[in-house]
């Protein structure tokens, strides 16, 4: 096949010859102007010519029409290839005898309308049945059809015909309608289509040489698929065949994919009358005394209570006046010919009718098998997450178990330290105190590792001082590096900005982890911990540090580096002997640095020691509060002297033992054994203490429901109460905030962090420096017109100790948290749970009175009073309280977004 191109540009033959490079047989031959065309033509067959409408000596339409008019392109499509298509050159391209315009940007349109002509030039394949009374006309044509590869039988009578036409299968018919004998053409083509099955259905294709809209009529009426026109045009005729059987072929590949595959299909009329279906439809739905034909579709596919069939194909969407109409899949519970039901899946394909009446394709799939593999899956996933829910649950017992005796032991020791130990006694005691407290890492090392698996390892954004924490890690592991004799240096560069934002807590436990493990493994030397900024990065965006832990220690070997960062696996095995540890310490580090948006990396050399480095991201913040000094006699923690705190604890060490602490420090104390006494008591002596210090797990009344019980006594609400906890799980300090509590203290108790505690909470009658925070030096506890919204806020900061960065927190906490909650508070009164809606609408309440929000707290009131009050109507009455409660919510996100109340 030859193709040619004129065009004065090389581009449009490099592309056309990439694009058809697969094809056989295949020649472009290139002319750059219509003079160098002239010279290539004469002599030479062209099947396809491609014209640009620029050509440097002609307009490309008029050389189209130049060539039409030699007579030697009278078949040939001729195309034309132009910047800018219009409506005139359209018209123009029309009487000049153009085939088809094409953009030259839109090259690909162009390739594939070339593809889609070479492919009727490939090999026929095929087997015709060729009837023609005409010798002569029947021996060139039979001649012809086989020239193009198809298998001929050429016979000269309808009545020899019918006969081949019974005994063998053909892809295709060529019939003359005109014939000699007793059958006419058309008598053949009406007999072949009355045959059942697919073999009536073989393409027929007409030949007449009575060309007339009244003979073309009654040919289709009787049957057939096409027609040509006598004389015969072969290049017509070719076309003519390829399309035909082209449509077969995927007729044929289509029904045969249908036949392999594991659908049951029905095919129905427009009624739902049932008039063929396949073998896996008699397998699936079962056979019986009677065949499928003429039984109702509904009786198989009972579908959302529909009558009939007809009642279904409606249902389903598919309107009997629009062609083409496919339904998507539905699923619903089939019925089998005994009556047995089973699910299903099944959609609806309109397909194309000979007869009067539509027809529909009903596919169905029976998905019993996915939906037992369904429920194993979700029955595997209830038993996996109640076999998590039971770790968590035995962790936590655990965690309580062992830290309350602990909690014990070393605050006793601690009490022993603290008096006038002989020097001997004093070395044994703090030697079990230092074994207690390791003791203790190993079993925060299980707890942390079980909470990453688990995924539940929260994190926490405040305001820290680097210089005092750093300050604090060399306080710790200091004493531990002098007593081996080796030196400890902290150096931080001066660029490093002190004030940041993030988790102290588990940043000093990547840096406590690293640093300790460098002085255990370290005999000579000492250790060095560096810090630097990464990059000066907008302060907008935080701040990048790397930290630098080197040691002059005993080194790791590459074959033990490769697996040092695997759970409960240390460099050797005697490590393990001679150091002891859990081997998870650097697994939890590995991932804390992670989370802290950084990476984790380690160089070492045996016998010259290891370098481990970690970067970690921070935001930054304005001047912080300074640390509350570490020392017991620190004289910030003279200010909690004349307090009068109730502690409430089951274990009589551990209650002795909060009393002792709180004894050191001048806090008088109350006691008592478990929740209920601790109710009983604030109510009976009210305005009577400034702080309770709340064990969480007692019997009788625990301390979540002693907490929830003395918040809604209104006298109580602003009274600090701090949980005291031996569980270490993460979700604790949550479910403290959400009864009211302020804060929490993890057993063991480090004395401290108690101290600490209470005098966030109780120590707000002497001044605090100045904190400027995401809240704004405009939110202050005195000042003036305050928002409607939020006239509560002073009363809420006094309760936080004066900390804006705590309220900010709280503030965003309420606004994010609730969001969710107010979805499921408004579907809880639509559909009338009136349990919900009240413990949602407290739990609204009481989080808005910590923040000040009063006009919510009072509409978050009223709707769970109403809950609790109104029965008829419930619905009802509760939705104007609900869209109180939704504006006000509303308001307090506008006051979030308002730089004059709440500080970007």
């Amino acid at each position: 096949m030859n193709i040619l191109l004129v065009d004065h540009t090389a581009i449009y033959r490099d592309i056309l010859q990439q694009a058809l490079h697969g094809y056989r047989d295949l020649e472009l031959t290139f002319a750059s102007d219509a003079a160098s065309a002239r010279t290539l033509i004469p002599g030479r067959e062209f099947h396809f010519v491609i014209v640009s409408r620029h050509l440097p000596d002609i307009d490309g339409v008029d050389f189209v029409r130049e060539l039409r008019s030699s007579g030697q392109f009278l078949f040939e499509p001729i195309v034309l290839l132009t910047s800018s298509p219009t409506a005139e050159l359209a018209a123009q391209a029309e009487q000049a005898g153009i085939t088809e315009i094409f953009r030259k940007h839109d090259i690909d349109e162009l390739v594939s309308f070339l593809r889609r002509f070479l492919g009727v030039y490939t090999p026929l394949r095929g087997r015709v049945l060729y009837v023609e009374d005409a010798r002569d006309q029947r021996a060139a044509l039979e001649t012809q059809l086989r020239d193009w590869n198809l298998q001929v039988d050429a016979l000269d009578s309808a009545e020899a015909a019918w006969e081949a036409f019974r005994h063998k299968e053909y892809d295709l018919l060529i019939c003359d309608i005109v014939l000699q004998g007793r059958m006419t053409g058309s008598r053949l083509v009406n007999r072949i289509r009355r045959t059942a099955g697919r073999k009536g259905d073989i393409p027929i294709l007409a030949m007449t040489a009575f060309d007339s809209a009244a003979k073309r009529i009654e040919l289709f009426h009787v049957g057939i698929d096409d027609y040509i026109s006598k004389p015969v045009v072969l290049v017509e005729l070719h076309a003519r065949i390829h399309g035909i059987l082209s449509r077969k072929l995927v007729s044929d590949r289509n029904r045969n994919l249908l036949d392999a595959s594991s659908l049951a299909v029905f095919l129905t009329d427009e009624r739902g009358s049932i008039s063929t279906v396949n073998d896996e439809t008699v397998e699936l739905f079962g056979s019986g005394s009677d065949n499928f034909s003429a039984i109702d579709i509904a009786r198989f596919l009972p579908y959302a209570d529909c009558g009939d069939g007809s009642e279904l194909l409606y249902r389903l969407g598919i309107a009997l006046d629009a062609v083409g109409t496919r339904g998507l899949p539905w699923e619903t519970l089939a019925r089998r010919r005994n009556g047995e039901s089973f699910p299903v899946r099944f959609s609806i394909i309109e397909t194309a009718s000979m007869g009067v009446r539509r027809q529909f394709a009903i596919l169905v799939r029976d998905v019993s098998s996915e939906r037992e593999l369904e429920q194993r899956l979700l029955q595997a996933k209830e038993d996996a997450e109640a076999a998590t829910r039971l770790k968590s649950q035995f962790l936590a017992n655990m965690s309580h178990e062992i830290r309350t005796p602990m909690n014990g032991i070393m605050g006793m020791m601690q009490l022993a330290l603290d008096g006038n130990l002989p020097d001997e006694e004093r070395g044994y005691v703090g030697k079990a105190h230092e074994s207690a407290r390791f003791l203790l890492g190993i079993l925060d090392d299980i707890l942390d590792f079980s909470k990453i698996e688990a995924g539940k390892l929260l994190f926490e954004l405040q305001s820290f001082d680097l210089g005092l924490l750093l300050n604090r890690v060399d306080d710790l592991l200091g004493l531990r590096a002098r007593e081996k004799g080796i030196g400890l240096v902290l150096a931080c560069s001066p660029s490093v900005p002190r004030k940041l934002v993030g988790d102290p807590l588990r940043l000093s436990q990547v840096l406590n982890n690293l640093a300790g493990n460098a002085i255990k493994f370290t005999h000579e030397g000492g250790v060095r911990i560096e810090v630097e900024q990464v990059a000066h990065d907008d302060p907008r965006d935080g701040v990048e540090l790397l930290f630098v832990i080197r040691d002059t220690g005993i080194g790791i070997s590459q074959s033990q580096l490769n697996r040092l960062f695997q759970p409960f696996a240390q460099a050797e095995a005697s490590v393990s002997r001679e150091f002891g540890g859990s081997g998870l310490g650097l697994v939890i580090c590995q991932h804390l640095v992670e989370r802290m948006g950084g990476k984790l990396s380690v160089e070492s050399m045996p016998g010259i020691g290891s370098v481990f480095r970690f970067t970690a991201r921070f935001g930054l913040a304005g001047e912080i509060r300074g640390e509350v000094p570490q020392s017991a006699e620190g004289s910030e923690f003279a200010r909690l002297a004349g307090l009068h705190v109730l502690v409430v604890e089951d274990n009589p060490i551990n209650l002795e033992l909060a009393c002792q602490y709180l004894k050191r420090v001048g806090i008088s104390a109350e006691t008592a054994i478990d929740g209920r006494e601790a109710v009983n008591l604030v109510r009976a002596n009210r305005d009577h203490y400034q702080a309770i210090l709340m064990d969480m797990q007692m019997p009788i009344m625990d301390g979540i429901e002693a907490a929830r019980l003395i918040r809604e006594d209104v006298a109580s609400e602003q009274l600090p109460i701090i949980a005291l906890t031996a569980n270490a799980m993460a979700e604790d300090r949550q479910r403290c905030l959400e009864v009211g509590m302020q804060d929490y203290v993890s057993k063991p108790i480090d004395r401290d962090r108690l101290y600490a505690t209470l005098t966030r909470w109780c120590c707000v009658q002497k001044p605090l420096p100045s904190v400027t925070s995401p809240l704004t030096s405009a939110i202050q506890a005195t000042c003036p017109g305050m928002p409607p919204e939020l006239e509560g806020l002073p009363a809420a900061l006094r309760r936080m100790g004066g900390d804006r960065e705590m309220y900010r927190f709280m503030y965003t906490e309420v606004l994010v948290g609730q969001g969710k909650a107010l979805e499921e508070l408004r579907q809880a009164v639509l559909v009338n749970d009136r349990q919900l809606a009240r413990r949602l609408a407290h739990t609204l309440k009481g989080l808005a009175g910590t923040i000040g929000a009063l006009p919510l707290k009072t509409a978050a009131e009223m709707l769970e009073r109403a809950c609790a009050e109104i029965e008829a109507e419930f619905s009802a009455e509760a939705l104007p309280i609900l869209l109180e409660v939704e504006e006000n919510l509303q308001k307090l996100r506008e006051l979030e977004r308002s730089p004059a109340v709440i500080g970007s």
